[in-house]
């Protein structure tokens, strides 16, 4: 069931006004780049053409987004028979006009010709009960309205919890997200806009381990890959994440809804020692189990 409480993002002729529920955990005046990602992905959209079918959207951080009105400029890069790209550049409204953000949709016509991957039975979105915490994120004391308090509700594997592959290998980092809130408007989110809203977690999700935060980082981007469009609120996010010797890493995520793998994510992470540092007061990790309307 959905559960509109409020929206990301309210429309203001040209402009984007973004709500609490669109803010990050660094500042109260930056906005989380999942809420910009979902952004994107509802205005990216309806510039399709009917016949077209997302395939890719990336978004690239260029700067921290304000908390401030947005302005989104959107431009057809191709428009073909079989391929449209699509671009948008996202400036904040009275700032000195240098974009802040930009994002590409790859959108391509569908082939029924094509076979799909069979999943695995157990490869789905499905909640495990009594294996998560619910603690949005580790060491900050968010306001209530906030992407992650109040957008975005997310259930880590508590670890070792999560059973091991069929390979016998041990499973990836995994968690689970669902956007709550609509991101424009009073409609549910788009397919696409659910699977934006989590991607730029998954950096977080990879350098998990139970109570502790392995590294400290920013997302530079977040690219989406999509198989098909998602089925249903919960996604699944399997998570690995390396690093190299100049200050950045790589992180790649397989998305699953409740009928198996339907897209992978990756972006390129900054290395950032102080990123668990925030003006807001840290808290205590908090653990419980599922909610009750949880799948």
């Amino acid at each position: 069931m959905f559960h509109c409480v409020d929206v990301l993002f309210r429309r203001d002729g040209e402009l984007f006004e973004p709500t609490e529920l669109a803010r990050g955990p660094w500042s109260p005046d930056l906005l989380h780049g999942g809420a910009v990602g979902a952004l994107l992905a509802e205005l990216l959209q309806p510039a399709m053409s009917p016949a077209m079918t997302p395939a890719r959207l990336s978004v690239d951080f260029l700067k921290p987004v304000p908390r401030r009105p947005l302005r989104v400029k959107i431009d057809a890069l191709r428009r073909g028979r079989r391929m449209e790209v699509l671009r948008a550049v996202v400036t904040a409204d009275g700032g000195d006009g240098a974009a802040v953000a930009d994002g590409t949709l790859l959108a391509l016509r569908s082939s029924p010709a094509a076979e799909p991957t069979q999943p695995s039975p157990a490869a789905s979105a499905r909640l495990p009960g009594g294996h998560l915490n619910w603690s949005p994120w580790l060491g900050l004391s968010l306001a209530e309205a906030s992407f992650l308090e109040s957008g975005l509700q997310v259930r880590y594997a508590r670890p070792k919890a999560v059973p091991a592959e069929p390979s016998g290998r041990g499973a990836p980092p995994r968690a689970w997200f669902r956007l709550v809130v609509p991101v424009l408007g009073g409609d549910p989110p788009s397919p696409l806009a659910r699977v934006a809203a989590g991607a730029d977690l998954a950096g977080s999700v990879a350098m998990r381990r139970g109570e502790q935060m392995l590294r400290g980082f920013i997302n530079a981007d977040f690219s989406v890959n999509l198989l098909r469009l998602p089925i249903g609120e919960w996604l699944r996010f399997d998570a690995q994440a390396a690093w190299g010797q100049s200050g950045f890493g790589h992180v790649l995520a397989q998305v699953f809804d409740a009928d198996g793998p339907m897209a992978t994510t990756s972006s390129v992470l900054v290395d950032q020692p102080d990123a668990s540092s925030t003006s807001w007061s840290p808290r205590r990790w908090q653990r419980g189990e599922p909610d009750q309307d949880a799948p």
